[in-house]
This record gives structure tokens, sequence and C-alpha cells, in this order.
């Protein structure tokens, strides 16, 4: 079991889960405090790019744009979900019938490392997609 201050990315066998029930999220636990490696491709959606995001106390406190617009302009930490909060999105998505929901978790502490949604599959620009690298726990003192 890697440490808590261990540097964790998705591998090829991260389990795929089309559709998880709440026991398949409950594995990992949100730390008090961590960060991660953001990249948000897909959708029409104001959240598109790539950041370094940390996470205090079960909310966003810092973002930094790694590449696109958000390099050069502000972004609403609020604006950003934790990963405890893209697990809410994928339980919400499937309560609510979206077109497709895949979630895949870190086969090592079950943290999210990918999060897509379809909210409906015959729409444009609908969808909502997240990877997720560079997760690492900050542990408390």
């Amino acid at each position: 079991m890697p440490t808590p201050s261990a540097v964790l990315t998705p591998t090829a066998s991260a389990k795929q889960i089309p559709l998880p029930t709440a026991s398949g999220t409950a594995e990992w636990q949100e730390p008090s405090a961590y960060s991660f490696t953001l990249d948000s491709r897909c959708g029409e959606r104001a959240l598109i790019g790539r950041f370094h995001v940390e996470v205090k106390n079960g909310k966003t406190v810092r973002v930094q744009g790694l590449e696109g617009y958000f390099t050069t302009h502000q972004i609403e930490p609020s604006a950003v979900p934790t990963l405890a909060d893209m697990l809410v999105l994928v339980e919400r998505a499937r309560r609510e019938g979206a077109g497709q929901v895949t979630l895949a978790l870190d086969p090592a502490d079950g943290h999210p490392v990918s999060v897509s949604v379809d909210w409906a599959q015959n729409a444009i620009d609908d969808e909502e997609c997240y990877e997720i690298t560079e997760y690492v726990a900050i542990p408390s003192n």
C-alpha cells in the first residue's frame, strides 16, 4: 500500500466501472488535504483545460491553469470540482439516467482517475469528462 504522500497516476489496470454502485465509489476516503492535476477537455463548458488543483477540508482552495485560457486568466476555485465532487457527479448521473457514465478508479487506493458523463447520448456538447493524474494526499500534521 502506498504511503499517503505517494504520487499515484492511472495505470492500464485501473478498474473500469461503467455504472458504479454506492459501494463501488466508497473505497476511497477523501483526505483532509490533497492535490492533483485535472485535465478537462470535453463538452461545451467553462472548465476546459489542464489545471493543478489543491483541496483542503473538502473544498477546492487553489487552482493554477497549466495550459489553455486559464494560464492567463483566473478561475474561481469553487468552479473546479474536488475528487469527492466528481464521485457525487457520477452518482447523480447514474440516478438521473444519464446516457453514459464511466468511472475509473486507481487500483492502489481507489481515488478516481477518470470520470466521464454523457448526459444525453444523442445531444452534442453536454459531456463532462475529467482525467486525474499526479494525485498526492497531503498528510495532516
